[in-house]
Order: C-alpha cells, then sequence, then structure tokens
C-alpha cells in the first residue's frame, strides 16, 4: 500500500469515489425531514398554547366546543354539592348537547376554571360501560334542577379566546376574558348587560 493510499480522504473525494453516496442521502434526509414537520408542528403549536404535546388534542377539543357554542346564551345553574368542597360548580347547558363546567375555589373567586364536557364523545364510549343501567341514567336525570344565579348575554369568539357578557344574580354584568385552550379566565371586568 502507498503512502496515498493510506492518507486519510476528503468528504470531497469521497463524494467522488463513491458518486451514488449523494443521490442516495439527499432524498433519505429530504424524507426524513418531511417526515418530522408534523412532530415540529405540533410541539410549537403546543408551545404557543401553554400546553405539553399530549395535551394539544385536548386544548383543539376544548377550543372547538368554544366555537361550536359561541351561540349559547342560557341560564347557568350553580350546583352545590352534598358534601364539603373547595370549590362551587356551574353548569351551562347548550343545545349542542355541551356542558361547560365552572369550578370556582372560594379563596380564589376571580379565577374559576372552565372545562367543556363534550356530551357526544361521552355517549359515543358507552359500549366500553356496559355495567351503567339505563335505571342508574333516568334517576340521575330526574333529580330538580337548582336555581340559575347567572345567565349568559352574549359570546365573542377572538382567536384563542373567548369573551362572555354575563349578568349575575344581583341584575349586574360583567365582561369576562378565558383561554379556549386552557379554559382558565384571563379577565373580568363590569360590563353593561346589552349583547356585543
Amino acid at each position: 500500500m502507498s503512502a496515498v493510499d493510506a492518507s486519510p480522504k476528503r468528504w470531497w473525494q469521497w463524494v467522488l469515489v463513491h458518486h451514488q453516496l449523494p443521490s442516495a442521502l439527499i432524498p433519505a434526509l429530504v424524507g426524513a425531514l418531511i417526515g418530522a414537520s408534523p412532530q415540529v408542528a405540533e410541539y410549537v403549536r403546543a408551545r404557543n398554547l401553554g400546553v405539553s404535546v399530549a395535551d394539544l388534542v385536548a386544548a383543539r377539543d376544548q377550543e372547538q366546543a368554544w366555537a361550536r357554542n359561541a351561540q349559547c346564551h342560557h341560564d347557568i345553574e350553580r350546583i352545590k354539592p352534598r358534601t364539603e368542597t373547595s370549590y362551587t360548580i356551574d353548569l351551562l347547558i347548550c343545545p349542542t348537547g355541551d356542558i361547560l363546567v365552572a369550578l370556582t375555589q372560594p379563596r380564589n373567586p376571580d379565577r374559576p376554571v372552565y372545562r367543556w364536557v363534550v356530551t357526544k364523545d361521552l355517549f359515543s364510549q358507552q359500549t366500553f360501560f356496559p355495567f351503567i343501567s339505563v335505571a342508574f341514567a333516568q334517576d340521575v336525570r330526574a333529580q330538580p334542577a337548582p336555581p340559575s344565579p347567572v345567565r349568559v348575554i352574549d359570546t365573542s369568539n377572538q382567536g384563542a379566546t373567548v369573551i362572555r357578557r354575563l349578568q349575575l344574580s344581583n341584575n349586574a354584568c360583567i365582561e369576562e376574558r378565558i383561554d379556549t385552550s386552557t379554559g382558565r379566565r384571563l379577565s373580568q371586568q363590569p360590563a353593561p348587560c346589552t349583547r356585543f
């Protein structure tokens, strides 16, 4: 073996000797980049929403529920739990069947957490719970509804934020901003008792 053959080759020398190498590597690299782009896009979207990638689907479902129920202007029902709890429960039941649940801690009344319960998803999973009887479901629905202390006057979607105008039990009105992906109230302020 000569001294020339034993010397290390530069990258461009490998390319000249193995000219088929770039034509094989370039499509593989492009394929890898294209294949990874959905994961990168999901990571960026999750980061922008302030949720983990694992919670991205749930955040999208919540955003879609806010959009689907934008015209749901009904009475809000307050539930008084029979046990000692550290929160109050308010429900807004919409014609779509979706239910907006608001949990509010007494020590922090200006920071409720909102979550949509998409009932069609629950009923589509009913086949997984055959042990729930029809009689049990009828008993739950037969209970009288508690009084409604609040009414939704109007709702407006603004990107990842929903603005709701509410009339309280004392007839005063407030306007609240809610982050649709996390369900957190961003702000609350007094407002006129009119639609937007």
